[in-house]
C-alpha cells in the first residue's frame, strides 16, 4: 500500500498548517495583474434583530478575480468555504474553516487569511452581506440564471419566493439570494 501523505496526527497536521501560513513565504503578484477578493458574508448587521454591531458573519463566498488589462483577461477562482485553515486574525491561534475568518476579523481578516494560506497578494476587495446582495442584484436589473424544474420546486416549497423554471430565468434580488443559498435539493 502506497500512501501519498505520511501518517500524521491532528497535532502534526495543525503544526503543518500553522507553519505554512506563518512561513513568510512570498505572496504571488504581478505588476500587470490586479487581484480583487470578492467576499459574500451571511452577516445581517443592518438587521436590528441581530444582537451586536460586531456581527460580521461568516463568508458564504470567497472568489478571487484576477484582471490582466494588458492581455485583456479575467480569471476567477473560488476558495472552498469549508477549507480547514490556520488563522490568527484576532490575536488567538485558531484552526477553523476559512469562512470563519470573516467572523473573527471582518473583510480584512479574510484577506489576511487568504494571503497567508494561499500566498496570493490581494490588491482590493469587495464585500457584500445579505441585504446588500439583494440591493446589488436589484440595481443591476436582476440576474438571469438557468433554473431546473426540481430547483424551482424546492425554492417554491421552502421559501417565500416563487420562481419559474427555465433556461434563462430573470431573478430579482430576493429571489437571487434564495437561489444562491441552495446547497442541495
Amino acid at each position: 500500500k502506497i500512501s501519498v501523505f505520511p501518517n500524521i496526527g491532528q497535532t502534526d497536521f495543525k503544526e503543518i498548517l500553522k507553519n505554512w501560513a506563518t512561513n513568510g513565504g512570498e505572496k504571488l503578484s504581478e505588476k500587470n495583474i490586479l487581484n480583487i477578493l470578492l467576499i459574500g458574508s451571511d452577516a445581517s448587521s443592518k438587521d436590528p434583530s441581530r444582537a451586536s454591531v460586531t456581527d460580521k458573519g461568516n463568508t458564504d463566498v470567497m472568489m478571487l478575480v484576477s484582471i490582466n488589462p494588458t492581455k485583456q483577461t479575467i480569471k476567477l477562482v473560488s476558495f472552498m468555504r469549508d477549507s480547514y485553515t490556520y488563522m490568527n486574525v484576532d490575536g488567538r491561534d485558531r484552526y477553523e474553516k476559512i469562512n470563519a475568518s470573516c467572523y473573527y476579523g471582518g473583510p480584512t481578516g479574510v484577506i489576511e487569511v487568504v494571503e497567508k494560506n494561499y500566498k496570493i497578494k490581494i490588491d482590493y476587495y469587495a464585500s457584500v452581506y445579505f441585504g446588500s446582495f439583494k440591493d446589488v442584484i436589484d440595481a443591476l436589473g436582476g440576474v438571469t440564471v438557468p433554473v431546473e424544474p426540481g430547483l424551482a420546486s424546492y425554492i417554491n416549497r421552502t421559501s417565500s419566493q416563487k420562481i419559474q423554471s427555465g433556461d434563462a430565468v430573470l431573478l430579482n434580488g430576493a429571489e437571487a439570494l434564495v437561489y444562491s443559498r441552495v446547497r442541495y435539493y
